[in-house]
């Protein structure tokens, strides 16, 4: 009987020692990447255009990029938001591009849409012209 009672206060201790020391791991949500627009459209004379965007749940290191092949959209910048330039359209035909969005292995489009030039509308000059007038007296 001192067996029996001796193994009924070891016991426990077989437990305890069992027992799962280890901490659980965090857990880890995907980055989540928001554009705000999809489309963004633009008259032939061009213009400053903005991206509105967000991530959920960063991964540190890791930056958001943006990217165009049209060689009509210029000065494209990654900051609090994403600015860039469409130059004026001569053409009379309007156009369209793509700026990809890009977060690590995340991605979204924002298409850029541009007017054509109106037939027979002479482009703007980018310096102002004077003519000069004369008076009769």
């Amino acid at each position: 009987m001192k067996k029996f009672f001796y193994f009924l206060l070891a016991l426990p201790l077989v437990f305890a020692a069992c027992e799962n020391t280890e901490e659980p791991k965090p857990v880890v949500k995907d980055p989540v990447l928001n554009v705000t627009e999809t489309t963004l459209d633009f008259d032939a004379e061009g213009g400053a255009g903005v991206i509105n965007y967000s991530v959920e749940n960063a991964v540190e290191g890791t930056e958001v990029e943006a990217t165009c092949e049209a060689d009509w959209v210029t000065d494209l910048t990654v900051a609090e938001t994403i600015t860039f330039t469409v130059t004026a359209n001569e053409a009379e035909e309007a156009r369209e591009a793509a700026i990809t969005v890009g977060y690590g292995e995340l991605s979204k489009s924002v298409t850029v849409k541009q007017s054509a030039k109106e037939q027979g509308e002479e482009p703007k000059p980018n310096t102002p012209v004077f003519e000069a007038v004369t008076a009769v007296v």
